[in-house]
Order: structure tokens, then C-alpha cells, then sequence
């Protein structure tokens, strides 16, 4: 009787310690739980294309010098010290996007002698085409463009005493820019709108 018992325990143990290990092997399942619902209003869709977004004046300062540009509403601005021996600079962006013009307004050591080389400094090497270029009373007015539109740039020198301050609107989009030349146009109006102290 003994003998019979230990040996109903020697066939009954191993078949425990398996079950055991294959419940340790697999997960248990759980039901996915569903995300928690966004509360309010989703963010407004913004277009690439500010053609016809309103400008006002804003005023600032660079390394000391003070200037004043005229920009839409709403931007995040960021202010960069100098740090030897790089120039500080000033940048706005639109919060969130990458897609939207960008403003950056910083003093340059070496600014261009004259239009054409304001012209090569934004070209490239050829990468970009010239689709606008001014000589001003006090610097120059470029613009250039990528082809496919991916790309613009438009960019204002202006010198007051030994200093030389450049103001940028820069966009690149992973598609086409929508209305390019009117976008580029809206840029040129920033850009003209820039005044050095």
C-alpha cells in the first residue's frame, strides 16, 4: 500500500512542476486598455503658406543693437547670448511646426562686400537659384529659392556704424511650398520691414 502511494506521488510530482513552469512561460492576456480621451478643442490646422497673415512691429536687440521687424502673431521667440567667438542671435519660429518660416535676425563677422557676393553666400555653390536681389542704401535684399519649392530663403544686410546685422526668413517644407511665390513675396515684405538702430 506504501509502495503504491509513493509511487501515485513519483508520477504526480513531475506533471505539477510542468504545469507550473508552462503557466511561468506564458503571459497571462490582458484586455488592451484604450487611450484616455483628449478633453477640449484639437489644435487648429496652420498652412505653410502666410501670404496673407498680418504683420506688425516688434522691437528687439542683438549683441547690443537694437532693431525693430515686423512679424505675425503668435511666434516663440529665443534669445542666444554671444559666446565668443561665436554672435548671439535672436530667433522666432511658430511652436511645434517645423514646416513654417523661421526668423533669425544675428550680427555677421564678414557681411558681403557687395550684391553679387551677398548673392553667392546664399546660393551655395549653385544649390540655390536667385529669384530676387536689391541693393539698399544700407546693405542688400536677397531671395532664393530650391527647385521642387521645398526651400526658400530670403535674407536682409543692412550696416549701422562698423556693425553689420542680417535678418532671415527661412522655410522648408517636405513638400512643395503651397503659393511659393506669394509666400516669397510675404518674406520680402518682412525682410524690407527690418531697421537696425
Amino acid at each position: 500500500m506504501i509502495r503504491l502511494m509513493m509511487v501515485g506521488v513519483l508520477f504526480l510530482t513531475p506533471g505539477c512542476k510542468d504545469e507550473k513552469e508552462a503557466k511561468k512561460a506564458t503571459p497571462e492576456k490582458r484586455e488592451a486598455t484604450p487611450p484616455p480621451e483628449k478633453k477640449g478643442e484639437a489644435e487648429p490646422k496652420v498652412s505653410p503658406n502666410w501670404s496673407d497673415r498680418a504683420i506688425e512691429p516688434v522691437a528687439a536687440e542683438v549683441d547690443g543693437l537694437g532693431f525693430t521687424v515686423s512679424l505675425p502673431k503668435g511666434l516663440k521667440q529665443e534669445i542666444k547670448e554671444a559666446k565668443d567667438p561665436f554672435p548671439g542671435y535672436v530667433n522666432w519660429t511658430w511652436p511645434g511646426s517645423f514646416d513654417m518660416p523661421s526668423f533669425t535676425a544675428q550680427l555677421v563677422t564678414f557681411p558681403p562686400s557687395d550684391l553679387a557676393d551677398a548673392k553667392r553666400k546664399l546660393e551655395s555653390f549653385n544649390k540655390y537659384k536667385t529669384t530676387f536681389e536689391e541693393t539698399l542704401d544700407d546693405g542688400y535684399l536677397v531671395a532664393v529659392q530650391e527647385d521642387g519649392d521645398q526651400y526658400l530663403n530670403v535674407q536682409v544686410w543692412r550696416t549701422v556704424g562698423d556693425k553689420t546685422v542680417r535678418f532671415s526668413v527661412m522655410q522648408r517644407n517636405s513638400e512643395a511650398i503651397p503659393g511659393v511665390d506669394s509666400q516669397r513675396e510675404w518674406m520680402l515684405k518682412v525682410c524690407r520691414s527690418f531697421d537696425a538702430k
